[in-house]
C-alpha cells in the first residue's frame, strides 16, 4: 500500500511540473498544415498519456442518475466519467475522452439518459483556444465512445440535461447565456436559445419540459417547452447557485452561495412563498438543494458544518416550509445533490460520493484514497544528491513519508528533517515574483508564460542557479 502511494506521488508530482529556463520556452499545440484559405485545424493528441487507475476519481465530482435509479454516471476534473451501479456501490466501467495538457479533458458535466443507456460527459473539451468544447456520448454497458457533438460553444460546457422523454439533450455554458438542443439520437443541433442575461450557473427541466434557470445576473427565468419566455425575476439580494423543480413542478427552489438563504417561489409565476429556515449554519452556506422523489422534503448543503469537521445535510419537512433535520455526509464542501428514486438523495463532497436513506443514515460510501499536498512547500524536502526526499501525504504537510531511492525504502516511522533541505525560492541574478498561487509570474521583472488558466503553485530554483521549476496547474 506504501508503495502505491509513493508512485502516485511521484506521478503526480512530475505531470505538474513546468520546466522554465532563464531565457524561457514556449509549447504550441500539434496541429494540421494549414492550406490557404481555409482554417487550421487541431487535432487530439495521439501519442499515449500513461495515467494510474485508482478505480476512484481524484477530483471533484458531478453526478447524474436514471430514472429508476439503477445507475449513477460520475465525471470529474481528474478528466474521467465513471459509471455505477448505485444499489451495490461497485463501479461498472470507466470512461476516458480525449485529454491533453492542461485543463484539456477536464469534465464539468455529466446527464445519464432516461433509460440509464447513454452517458453523456463535457467540460473543458477542447483543443485549442480557437476550438470550440465537444460533448461525449458513451455506450454505458460497453464503455464504448458512441458520438462527438462539436457544439458552438467558445466556453467550458457545466450544463447537460436530457429531457425526461430522452429525446433531447441541453448544453449551456457556465460562462455564457445559451442553451443548445440536440436531438437523439442524431445528435445534430435543432435549437439554440439565449436564455439569460450572462453567466448560467444552473438550469433544471421539469416533466412537462418547462425550464428554469439562474444567472450571474442575479436573475431567475422560466420558460415553456417550446423556450419562450413565461417570467422573469429579479432576485433582490444574493447569489443564486443552484435551482430545482419540485417533482410536480409547482415549486421551484433556489440555493444561494451568498447570503446563507434557500427560497422556494411559486412554479407557476415565480411568486416567492416562503423560506426555510437557515439558522445556525454559520459563516458557510447552503448552495445546493434538491427536491426528495415524493416532493414531501427539501434538502441542501455547501459549505455547512458544526464545527466538527464534517459537511452536513439539512432535510426540512412539508417541502420546506417544516422543522429541520441535519446529517453528516463527508469531510468535504457538498458540491452536489439529487433526489435517489427510492427515498434519501445522492451527494458528492470533495473527491467522494454516498447516499443517504429516507432516514438520514449514510448506506454507501465511495472516498478517493489518494494524498493532499496542498500547502506543502516547506514540508517537501529533498537531500543534497537528490537520493532521499520526503513529502506529507495530508494537507500542510502532515503525515510526513521518506523515501531512499538508494535503498528503495518508504519510510513512515519517526521522521527526522535536519540533513534534507526545503527547495530554494531566492538565488542571486534570479528574481521570481508574483508566483504563488498566481496565473503571472515574473523572472526579473519579465513576465512568463504559463499555459491556458493555470496557476503556479510550487518554486525551487536549481542548485547551479541557472534554472528553475515551476509547479503548476
Amino acid at each position: 500500500m506504501m508503495k502505491e502511494r509513493f508512485y502516485i506521488l511521484i506521478v503526480l508530482f512530475f505531470s505538474s511540473i513546468i520546466i522554465f529556463f532563464s531565457s524561457g520556452c514556449e509549447t504550441t499545440p500539434v496541429r494540421e498544415a494549414a492550406l490557404p484559405g481555409k482554417a487550421v485545424v487541431v487535432k487530439p493528441r495521439k501519442e499515449p498519456i500513461l495515467r494510474l487507475e485508482t478505480g476512484m476519481h481524484t477530483a471533484r465530482i458531478i453526478i447524474s442518475i436514471d430514472t429508476k435509479g439503477h445507475y449513477l454516471a460520475t465525471a470529474s476534473r481528474d478528466k474521467t466519467a465513471r459509471i455505477w451501479d448505485l444499489n451495490m456501490g461497485r463501479l461498472l466501467n470507466t470512461f476516458r475522452p480525449p485529454i491533453g495538457d492542461g485543463h484539456e479533458g477536464e469534465l464539468y458535466s455529466v446527464a445519464i439518459s432516461p433509460d440509464g443507456e447513454t452517458v453523456a460527459c463535457s467540460g473543458w473539451t477542447k483543443f485549442s483556444e480557437e476550438d470550440t468544447h465537444s460533448i461525449y456520448l458513451f455506450d454505458r454497458l460497453s464503455g464504448r465512445l458512441l458520438h462527438r457533438i462539436n457544439s458552438t460553444q467558445q466556453k467550458s460546457i457545466g450544463e447537460l440535461a436530457y429531457f425526461n422523454d430522452g429525446r433531447r439533450l441541453a448544453a449551456a455554458s457556465n460562462f455564457s447565456n445559451e442553451i443548445e438542443i440536440y436531438s437523439v439520437p442524431g445528435y445534430s443541433l435543432i435549437e439554440k436559445h439565449t436564455v439569460c442575461g450572462n453567466d448560467i450557473k444552473e438550469l433544471d427541466f421539469d416533466q412537462g419540459g418547462r425550464l428554469v434557470t439562474v444567472c450571474n445576473d442575479g436573475t431567475i427565468r422560466l420558460y415553456d417547452a417550446h423556450f419562450r419566455l413565461i417570467y422573469k425575476k429579479k432576485i433582490p439580494e444574493g447569489k443564486p447557485r443552484s435551482v430545482r423543480f419540485s417533482p410536480d413542478g409547482n415549486r421551484i427552489a433556489i440555493g444561494y452561495g451568498c447570503p446563507i438563504k434557500v427560497v422556494v417561489l411559486l412554479g407557476r409565476d415565480l411568486s416567492q412563498l416562503y423560506s426555510p429556515d437557515t439558522k445556525g449554519v454559520g459563516n458557510g452556506n447552503l448552495s445546493r438543494i434538491c427536491w426528495s422523489s415524493d416532493g414531501r422534503f427539501l434538502y441542501a448543503g455547501g459549505n455547512y458544518e458544526d464545527g466538527s469537521g464534517i459537511s452536513l445535510i439539512r432535510k426540512w419537512s412539508n417541502q420546506g416550509r417544516g422543522g429541520y433535520t441535519k446529517y453528516p455526509a463527508c469531510r468535504k464542501p457538498i458540491w452536489d445533490l439529487r433526489p435517489h428514486p427510492g427515498g434519501g438523495l445522492i451527494f458528492t463532497g470533495g473527491y467522494a460520493w454516498g447516499v443517504l436513506d429516507a432516514k438520514g443514515r449514510r448506506t454507501r460510501f465511495q472516498e478517493s484514497i489518494t494524498a493532499d499536498y496542498r500547502d506543502n512547500l516547506r514540508k517537501f524536502l529533498i537531500s543534497h544528491e537528490g537520493a532521499v526526499i520526503q513529502f506529507g501525504y495530508k494537507r500542510h504537510g502532515k503525515t510526513p513519508a521518506r523515501f531512499s531511492i538508494t535503498e528503495r525504502l518508504l519510510d513512515t516511522d519517526l521522521i527526522l528533517e535536519a540533513e534534507l533541505a526545503q527547495p530554494k525560492l531566492y538565488a542571486p541574478g534570479l528574481k521570481i515574483t508574483n508566483w504563488k498561487f498566481k496565473s503571472k509570474p515574473k523572472l526579473n521583472g519579465k513576465p512568463l508564460k504559463l499555459k491556458g488558466n493555470e496557476v503556479a503553485r510550487c518554486l525551487a530554483i536549481a542548485p547551479d542557479r541557472q534554472s528553475f521549476l515551476f509547479g503548476a496547474c
